[in-house]
């Protein structure tokens, strides 16, 4: 199960903090079946690198990056034109 994101500068915050503490609260997550349009609209609007895919269970399948998503949102789009 997805609890959070943690990145590097989350770690910066003291030698005491667990990760549970430093780590971003859980993201939005998108299940495997979201068109990928849909899924890089919301990552180009939310401003987001990437977004965790889980299934509904919470298992995590794969992180999927922006850069991705729209390149293949874009090359979807050109299939059907």
């Amino acid at each position: 199960m997805v609890l959070g994101l943690l990145r590097t500068d989350d770690l910066a915050g003291g030698a005491g903090s667990t990760v549970e503490e430093a780590m971003r609260p859980g993201p939005g997550t998108f299940r495997p079946h979201v068109p990928i349009d849909e899924m890089a609209e919301h990552l180009v609007e939310q401003d987001l690198e990437s977004v965790p895919v889980t299934h509904s269970d919470g298992t995590l399948v794969g992180m999927l990056r922006r850069e991705d998503a729209v390149h293949a949102a874009h090359q979807q789009h050109a299939h059907h034109h």
